[in-house]
This record gives C-alpha cells, sequence and structure tokens, in this order.
C-alpha cells in the first residue's frame, strides 16, 4: 500500500460480498496487525456501533481474551506483536474478524438499520466528522422513502435552512474496490431515479462519496458511470481521493450544519425523541 504497510488479503469474504482484509505495519522489530476498518464497517452498518450495543459487547469480549485495542480514533481493531511472531498476530486478528462477521449480523436486536453501501467509507467519514465535531448534528442509517422503496439506505442525512426554508441533504458512501463495483455503482443510480422528486434543486441534494481506486478496473467504470449519469440524475459525485472534492465535501457539510441549520432541525436533534447514534 502507499503508506508502506502491506494489505493481507483473507481466503474469506464478508455478508455483503467483499474480500476480508487485515493491514499490516512492521516498525522497530514491531509488527501492527489491524483489520482495515472491516470490524466497524460492520458495526455501523448493523446499528451497533455504540458501546452498550450486543455486538460491540461482543467485540470487547473477543479482544480482551486476544490481546487486542480497539482504536476509537481510527476506528480500527488493532494487535502489536514481536516481528517474530507476525503470523502468529495475524491468525489472531483473523480470528476475531471472522468471529465478527460470522456471529454479529444474527445478533438479535430491537431495530436494524438499513445496509450501508460504503460501510468502511461510511465509518472513516464519520470519524471526521466526529474530528470537526458536527457528528452529533447529523442523522446516520436514514432510510429514505423513494416512489417504490420505502427504504434506501441513506448514509448521513441533515436539513440545510435557507431564506426561511428549509432543504434535505442526503450523503450515501460506495467502497468500490471491493467486489461488484458497478453493481454498487447501479444501486446508487437507481436510489436516484426512485427519489428524484426530493432531489431536485429546488428540493434538496444527493452527495455520493467514494474512493477513485486507479488499479481496479471495474472500480474505475463504477467511477465513470457515477460521474457520467450524475447530472441527469440530479446528484453530486465527491471522490475523497481528490483533494478539492474531499475539502468541498467536508467545507460544505461543516458549513451546513454549524451556520445553516434551521432551527426546527436544531430542537429535534435536542428533543427527547431523537437521539443521535
Amino acid at each position: 500500500m502507499d503508506s508502506g504497510e502491506c494489505l493481507v488479503r483473507l481466503p474469506f469474504w464478508d455478508n455483503a460480498g467483499d474480500p476480508i482484509e487485515l493491514a499490516v505495519a512492521v516498525e522497530a522489530d514491531r509488527a501492527t496487525i489491524d483489520d482495515a476498518g472491516s470490524i466497524a464497517g460492520l458495526l455501523f452498518s448493523l446499528g451497533q456501533d455504540e458501546q452498550r450495543t450486543p455486538a460491540f459487547k461482543l467485540l470487547e469480549d473477543l479482544g480482551h481474551t486476544h490481546g487486542l485495542e480497539i482504536d476509537f480514533g481510527e476506528g480500527l481493531v488493532k494487535v502489536s506483536v514481536a516481528e517474530g511472531d507476525l503470523y502468529d498476530g495475524i491468525t489472531e486478528m483473523a480470528k476475531v474478524v471472522l468471529a465478527m462477521h460470522t456471529v454479529a449480523p444474527h445478533i438479535r436486536v430491537s431495530k436494524r438499520r438499513v445496509g450501508s453501501l460504503g460501510p468502511r467509507l461510511k465509518s472513516r467519514i464519520a470519524r471526521k466528522y466526529r474530528e470537526l465535531e458536527i457528528l452529533d448534528l447529523v442523522e446516520r442509517s436514514y432510510p429514505l422513502a423513494g416512489a417504490t422503496v420505502s427504504d434506501w439506505p441513506i448514509d448521513f442525512h441533515w436539513s440545510v435552512g435557507r431564506n426561511g426554508n428549509s432543504y434535505d441533504v442526503d450523503v450515501v458512501t460506495a467502497d468500490l474496490n471491493v467486489a461488484e463495483p458497478l453493481e454498487k455503482a447501479q444501486k446508487i443510480a437507481a436510489l436516484s431515479v426512485d427519489t428524484r422528486e426530493r432531489h431536485q434543486p429546488s428540493n434538496g441534494w444527493l452527495r455520493v462519496v467514494i474512493e477513485s481506486q486507479d488499479d481496479n478496473a471495474q472500480a474505475l467504470k463504477a467511477t465513470d458511470f457515477l460521474r457520467f449519469h450524475s447530472y441527469e440524475l440530479h446528484y453530486r459525485v465527491f471522490d475523497l481521493r481528490n483533494q478539492d472534492e474531499r475539502s468541498e465535501f467536508y467545507d460544505s457539510s461543516v458549513k451546513e450544519l454549524r451556520t445553516n441549520i434551521p432551527e426546527s432541525w436544531a430542537e429535534l436533534l435536542s428533543s427527547n425523541f431523537y437521539h443521535p447514534r
């Protein structure tokens, strides 16, 4: 990887059909292995990312048993071992990741959120929003009703006040460097068609966040597909690997949530009937 880390792809797939990967870095005779955000993405997609939820408690128990660290700042699960124990460390981390992906989706909870098309990218954006101190101002895993589908998965949602009116902002993420990137792009196109009335220029905005992958031909096709249809289908693509688009995406989020948030939305966020997750 560009950062000097090594990416280890396991011969296993998660419930979304994406390969399970680990990241490995060796420095000063120590090896650090992490889950590459896989578990955070899983917990976000299941709506069990809070510490009091059953799946998170399972992660904590597994972490204690296998000597792992939960890095809340980066959204990673890590283990540090001597360089000579590298493969033992990979084995321990793999056990935990596979256990979480096998067991967590079957844990009973009172309410399950709709699944994200980009759980790993979504978790990184959530961490950045937390750093910018705006995460508590957005609604996460928001089910959006379209013309025919009642629960399109929106990763981040908020309202923007302008000239006495309020407009909705819906953000969806797409992990394209995984299995079937073009299929994910097509689902976003379907979402935009089914919610076209909501995302007319005078009504609201749909933002699609991706990370381009120059070494993945299918991901490049998916990126081109999303950009080609963006004008006609009324959504805006933001590539977080493009510095200008990355800055614009986060700057717009901060501006809207800190200066243009309508009073009714602020009241909802602070009420007893809505608790940001």
